[in-house]
């Protein structure tokens, strides 16, 4: 396999990762050489430290555009052998009830990564969307719910509300303000301490490349080029960019959830009541992967024509270090700064921004549950009569319970 894609599939989470073994209609005895081909390929992904898991899908395109223009009849006598072949070890149940063409489409693989995209796209994306669309669906709901309480406790006379909407939005803006403050220095703290801790590690790592490039030149001249693999400072990297990222979730969702606690609180100041079950939904956080350079390895090209003349006008490498440690550092420098700056700056920007959304939609929705719940129990009846009322509250309670369980 590609070393540079192994090592960018190194630094993914396995379900970010389809490896699709094309070509196998070019392999004589598919049903026997697949099977030493995945124990080789798990090999080689174990060695460099692959997510485990990951979906591993056999299949050809050739036998895929065959069945697509309808010519599985036209393929050559040693692809349809394969296809036979493969299709017999694999779909062997399916023989007898499935066509020709289902087979060869099945054993071109295409099916089996459509499956595989599409769990993927569920687990990831499409679930991350649900998720957060059921929890603000479920925040409206449980809005609703209190302005209905409101409204019959007021009809009782149970109620006597002392909040105006000028004294809510100052709350609001309190409960803003240091929640904003809160998430900014908690993420400010972990994030001077990932940038310090990567520093280090970075010198460390410029000191070893640039005794290895002396090492280099002394023995190989400047007749080669240098190949520097930084799977040190790569491994380190990312598993300092996984626990950062670990924290700064655990940060957002702290922050995020003693808002919606003094927001939930709010809503009984306001209404000086307490509703049974009442919880604000907590804003789902985005995953953001690591950046894909972390993968790439240094290489230098020592015989080019500006090099050959920097080299001839210095001798003695050592005496050179602080040069070959700027060489280096040159070509690494981008890495570092997308991890330091770059990427950590797109997490906590999109916390933050998470953070005020929230927020913002919690003002809107309980503004408006006090300027909605000024219309009396009678009136609401009169605009929809008594029984679409008690249709509305069975049909609410309904709704959220089933929001419930897509917002887990």
């Amino acid at each position: 396999m590609d070393m540079a894609l192994i090592r960018l599939i190194a630094h993914r989470q396995s379900r970010e990762i389809i490896i699709f073994v094309n070509r196998i209609d070019e392999l004589p005895d598919p049903a026997s050489q697949v099977p030493e081909i995945h124990r080789s390929i798990l090999e080689t992904l174990e060695k460099n430290n692959a997510p485990q898991d990951i979906d591993i899908i056999y299949g050809s395109a050739h036998w895929a555009n065959a069945v697509l223009e309808g010519h599985i009849d036209e393929m050559t006598d040693d692809s349809t052998e394969s296809a036979i072949n493969w299709t017999r070890a694999a779909f062997a149940d399916k023989m007898q009830s499935w066509s020709a063409e289902q087979l060869v489409w099945h054993a071109s693989g295409v099916p089996a990564l459509l499956d595989a995209l599409g769990q993927r796209m569920y687990e990831g994306p499409v679930h991350e969307a649900l998720q957060k669309s059921a929890r603000q669906a479920l925040n409206l709901a449980q809005s609703l719910d209190v302005v209905d309480q409101v409204r019959i406790l007021e009809s009782d006379g149970q109620l006597n509300r002392t909040m105006t909407p000028g004294q809510l939005d100052v709350e609001l803006r309190q409960i803003e303000a240091a929640a904003v403050e809160r998430l900014t220095q908690m993420t400010n703290s972990v994030c001077k301490d990932f940038t310090n801790r990567i520093d280090q590690s970075y010198e460390r790592f410029l000191e070893r490349a640039t005794n290895s490039l002396i090492e280099h030149l002394q023995a190989n001249g400047e007749d080669a080029t240098w190949h520097y693999s930084p799977l040190g400072l790569r491994m380190l990297l990312s598993s300092s960019y996984q626990v950062v990222l670990k924290k700064m979730h655990a940060i957002a969702a702290e922050v995020n959830s003693a808002a919606a606690i003094r927001i939930a609180d709010l809503y009984g100041k306001t209404f000086s009541i307490t509703v049974e079950g009442f919880k604000i939904e907590t804003p789902v956080v985005s995953y953001i992967p690591p950046p894909i350079n972390l993968g790439q390895t240094i290489a230098l090209d020592l015989q080019v024509s500006w090099w050959k003349g920097w080299w001839q006008r210095r001798r003695g490498y050592k005496a050179f270090a602080q040069d070959f440690y700027n060489l280096i550092r040159a070509e690494t420098d981008p890495i570092i700064n997308d991890l330091k700056t770059i990427q950590i700056g797109l997490f906590r920007e999109r916390t933050q921004n998470t953070l005020r959304d929230f927020l913002q939609e919690q003002r809107e929705l309980l503004m408006s549950a006090l300027a909605s719940s000024e219309i009396s129990m009678e009136e609401m009846k009169e605009l929809f009569g008594v029984n679409a009322w008690e249709d509305r509250q069975e049909c609410l309670a309904s709704i959220m319970d089933e929001l419930g369980v897509y917002a887990e």
